[in-house]
């Protein structure tokens, strides 16, 4: 799910005479990211590369959080893109801090055995 702020700050100026106003939108939408993910991991560091396509699949239009109702109407169809719609990728590097170690046991694992 996406949420989505927008702030608009309206200003104008003639001559002498000034007004300005400002407003706060908010919308919803939701999504979908099919992609890959390859973690490598060595004693307690991970490096994690992942890349995918984030495709929204229903869209709210802005609406004004105070105020008069004012809306701002956004592309409603499935193949509009919008401005969320696209490639992603992202490298993330950890480091566990607690390990639980591997404890050798005589018992044998949960299976089938002939």
């Amino acid at each position: 799910m996406n949420h989505s702020l927008l702030k608009l700050n309206e200003y104008l100026r003639v001559d002498t005479m000034k007004t300005s106003k400002n407003y706060k939108f908010s919308a919803n939408s939701f999504y979908f990211e099919p992609g890959f993910n390859i973690v490598f991991s060595r004693d307690r560091i991970s490096l994690e590369l992942n890349i995918g396509y984030q495709k929204e699949f229903i869209r709210f239009d802005f609406e004004q959080i105070r105020g008069d109702d004012y809306t701002i109407q956004v592309k409603k169809k499935f193949a509009d893109s919008d401005i969320w719609d696209g490639l992603r990728t992202g490298v993330t590097i950890s480091y566990t801090l607690f390990k639980i170690g591997n404890k050798k046991s005589s018992t044998n694992k949960i299976g089938l055995n002939y």
